[in-house]
């Protein structure tokens, strides 16, 4: 590691007991006449020991007798590439800091003359299977043989993740989705509080009960008890004001039904409710909605000759359509037979004849139809459509409502109908079925739809390989196919999607031509066909240079000079090759050649 000797910039340095006070400046060792080593241009201290050097904080005294230490990160470095980066530790605007070694870059062969790491050799170094996924591999930890993926995630609360994979707990016992607090993955954990429980977990509705359900630390926050609104506190509250609690507020009951529940109303209202005694007082106290409802004869009345209406169930019907109230006489302590009442009858009972016999305000409406205008005559109406009432529906109208999936979206063209279903007939751009959609193929293809086929690497070439899977019958190209099976490679990952007929860029690295993995080094220099013309654009790298500038190439390669392509190239572009076509062996020498990259 290089060490560099020590300045204390912009300041007087008092010299060690071995030495003088006072800095001097120089050249070379020469310059320093007390027998000092000229470093950075200041004569440096010499010593004996540690404690020589404290007038420079944080300096150690070496085997030559010189204090050293570093200012900076720049003191520590030794040039070499593959041991890493060297770094000052300690340094401060009072103190001299000491070199650490640094980290080595590369995990595989390190290459000290171009300063690179070969990560094509892709160690495992736990014997797991699996490689460093610092060069290229899939192993999360290539220190630890029980950390791999597809290792089975076990529970534990140390966070260790046996299947390289951040997203798994370990088990759920409970089989409720969701894995237990007590399962870590690094610094995540579960979220199900208690794992032996399917009905607590974070998903969970937190009712009355006094448990966690939902694993948040708070209890019965969603209470699934009602109570009602009770103003006159007799134990019988309003249906139309309701709370939801897990116990019985004040001034609320649990149960409801209360007819008369404001005591500023009424001041008996406390004696009116669903359990109330029905006395004849002519007002309804058990709230049944009928006054006075108790056996016939036990309620007399007591004024001779008083009147009261009768007849109908609701009074507020009187005079609307054939409903008519009747009349009750008191006579000798009892209500005579009501009279002259005219209730109610079923809508339908002399049909069309403009009567309302169910007083409900509205004419024949059991069995009159209502018909909406259909100007195609399909037997569907458009949104709005103006309509009728009718007995029956007269040409041109219709009595489906225009409503949900029967609308008709074309009202002038009787082929275009809600009745087609689910299908298109043909690819016209018209939504023939009314379900929005246009010439879609739930049901089938139309009868002129056009044939795709996949495209797994989205070049706009597909493949076909007999497959049903790969090729559809649609009106528009469907997301992941194209209109063409011309493609000679059509896969995913590495470099597919580069490769279709008609391409015109050469590439640096080929395909993976028979090679599985793309760490592979010759998966890297392999030969491949970018255009689909049947003949190769890439063909053999060259290993190495030589000094005197001639290639050194595997016998019969054929390959741009090393660092003409660093990305890529058009095609027509002038490049340099070396030719080894006519070498039998690695050591034979390899001429450069110039030769413009074709086109197809």
């Amino acid at each position: 590691m290089k060490r560099q000797w020590l300045v204390w910039v912009g300041a007087v340095i008092a010299l060690s007991s071995c030495g003088e006070s006072g800095a001097r400046s120089c050249e070379e060792d020469v310059d320093c006449p007390l027998g000092e080593h000229c470093a950075l241009g200041i004569c440096d201290l010499e010593c004996r020991e540690d404690v020589d050097c404290l007038d420079l904080p944080g300096a150690a005294c070496d085997e030559r007798g010189r204090c050293r230490g570093c200012l900076s990160d720049a003191d520590c470095d030794d040039g070499v590439f593959c041991n890493g980066v060297e770094e000052c530790a300690g340094a401060s605007a009072g103190a001299i800091g000491t070199c650490n070694p640094g980290t080595p870059p590369c995990v595989g062969a390190c290459d000290e003359v171009t300063r690179t790491c070969d990560d094509t050799s892709c160690p495992d170094l736990d014997m797991d299977g699996f490689a460093d996924i610092r060069c290229g591999g899939d192993d999360c930890d290539d220190d630890d043989p029980d950390a791999y993926p597809g290792n089975t995630e076990v529970c534990d609360s140390e966070g260790h993740d046996e299947d390289c994979d951040p997203d798994t707990f370990g088990a759920d016992d409970d089989e409720d989705g969701y894995q237990s607090d007590e399962c870590c993955n690094g610094d995540r954990c579960g979220t199900d509080c208690d794992d032996d429980l399917a009905g607590r977990n974070p998903g969970a509705v937190d009712g009355c009960g006094g448990g966690d359900e939902d694993c948040d630390g708070s209890l019965d926050e969603e209470p699934d008890s009602i109570f009602y609104r009770d103003q006159d506190s007799d134990n019988y509250g309003v249906t139309t004001d309701t709370i939801a609690a897990c116990s019985l507020p004040s001034g609320y009951a649990a149960a409801s039904g209360d007819c008369s529940d404001d005591p500023f109303a009424a001041s008996n209202a406390n004696e009116i409710n669903p359990g109330a005694t029905e006395i004849c007082d002519e007002i309804d106290n058990n709230c049944s909605g009928v006054v006075d409802d108790i056996p016939s004869g036990a309620c007399a009345c007591t004024v001779p000759d008083m009147e009261r209406d009768c007849g109908l169930v609701d009074p507020t019907r009187d005079g609307v359509g054939i409903c008519r109230l009747g009349l009750q006489t008191c006579s000798d302590g009892a209500w005579t037979t009501c009279v002259d009442s005219v209730p109610p009858t079923t809508e339908d009972s002399q049909p069309c004849n403009s009567i309302d016999e169910d007083c409900d305000g509205m004419v024949d409406e059991g069995v009159v139809t209502r018909c909406y205008v259909d100007t195609d005559s399909d037997g569907y109406a458009p949104a709005g459509a103006g309509s009728i009432d009718s007995c029956s529906c007269p040409s041109g109208y219709t009595a489906r409502a225009p409503v949900g999936l029967d609308v008709d979206c074309r009202p002038m063209d009787p082929n275009a109908s809600p009745a087609r279903g689910e299908q298109e007939f043909t690819c016209n751009g018209v939504d023939n079925d009314c379900d929005g959609r246009v010439d879609e193929t739930a049901g089938g293809p139309p009868t002129n739809a056009a044939t795709w086929y996949r495209d797994v690497d989205g070049d706009g070439h597909g493949t076909d390989s007999g497959s049903a899977s790969d090729r559809v019958r649609a009106c528009s190209r469907p997301a992941g196919y194209a209109s063409s099976d011309d493609d000679c490679v059509d896969t995913t990952g590495d470099v597919s999607h580069l490769v279709y007929p008609g391409a015109t860029t050469f590439h640096k690295y080929g395909h993976c031509d028979g090679v599985s993995s793309t760490s592979s080094a010759s998966c890297m220099l392999g030969s491949f066909d970018y255009n689909c013309d049947g003949s190769q654009e890439q063909q053999e790298e060259c290993d190495q240079t030589s000094s005197g500038g001639v290639a050194l190439c595997s016998p019969g390669g054929r390959r741009p000079w090393e660092g003409e392509l660093d990305g890529f190239v058009l095609c027509g572009t002038m490049v340099e090759y070396v030719d080894c076509g006519g070498c039998s062996s690695f050591s034979c020498r390899c001429n450069p050649a110039n030769e413009r990259l074709g086109c197809r």
